[in-house]
């Protein structure tokens, strides 16, 4: 694996693929991936707004700058309310899980380290799916093949920046508020109010 630093970074490109379909529906990732020798961690990322809108894209600029610091960023679609009710979209995410770590060498990174990141109400979302990756509830939509739903960690967040390796991202935050969350490829710690984190066994 690629060693990684506080002053790690790398220039990123980003691809969308389909990683789920309901019916005539895909739901798509955009996958934000640093360029190097790699393997790198990665991540699943899940976007808020009151589990009811927002998509994969708006939480770009947070992206981009921890998957140049060093991470390989899936930021997911999914499905929302009211139209689908829960867990559609715990079954989504943790479907997503599982789909990043199966495809993780596609995207030069270690399966052995995904974890999660989710903001607001996405960061609900995220912790649901790791407290419980067995929950035949949860583990509903089959993926042939592919690894459990465990996670090397997952962080969420209130905020809208994260900052890796516990520094601020060089880009600026998003207007929803400061940087919060620090991840490091070992693990989750958390940094100022309204973050938790939790490393599932």
């Amino acid at each position: 694996m690629t060693t990684l630093g506080p002053d790690a970074r790398f220039e990123v490109t980003t691809t969308d693929v389909e990683y789920l379909r309901h019916g005539n529906e895909a739901l798509l990732a955009t996958v934000y991936q640093p360029q190097g020798a790699g393997p790198f961690p990665a991540l699943l990322e899940v976007h808020g707004v009151q589990w009811s809108s927002g998509t994969r894209t708006m939480d770009a600029v947070l992206n981009q700058a921890v998957a140049a610091g060093g991470i390989v960023v899936a930021a997911i679609d999914f499905r929302l309310a009211p139209a689908h009710r829960y867990p559609a979209q715990v079954q989504d995410i943790h479907y997503g899980i599982r789909w990043l770590k199966a495809n993780a060498a596609r995207f030069n990174a270690d399966p052995a380290t995904v974890g999660g990141l989710g903001t607001s109400s996405g960061g609900h979302g995220i912790v649901l799916s790791a407290m419980r990756p067995y929950d035949l509830r949860y583990r509903a939509l089959p993926l042939t093949g592919a690894p459990g739903a465990t996670r090397r960690c997952v962080t969420s967040s209130r905020a809208g920046a994260l900052s890796t390796h516990g520094r601020a991202p060089s880009s600026p935050a998003p207007a929803r508020g400061p940087a919060r969350v620090s991840a490091a490829p070992s693990g989750c710690s958390t940094v100022g109010k309204g973050t938790s984190a939790t490393r599932p066994p």
